[in-house]
């Protein structure tokens, strides 16, 4: 399961504001801000995230790190 700092990396590395972000995973503002603050997330909301960013081309490593794919 994704972890906060892995959430924070992949933003950043699609330049994405969390209110971008909650927006694409279809959860609320509020609880992107919580969770990746280190309050604990439903796995549903996890999974929502973790699809949206894997959806913009984002690949989660083993080792807490991600990366964004080449894209075609």
């Amino acid at each position: 399961m994704i972890t906060a700092s892995q959430v924070k990396a992949a933003r950043k590395l699609l330049g994405w504001t969390q209110k971008h972000c909650a927006k694409k995973a279809g959860v609320s503002l509020e609880t992107l801000v919580h969770m990746e603050g280190g309050l604990k997330a439903l796995s549903r909301t996890k999974e929502a995230i973790q699809s949206a960013l894997e959806a913009a081309g984002i690949e989660f490593m083993s080792g807490a790190q991600v990366r964004l794919t080449e894209r075609e």
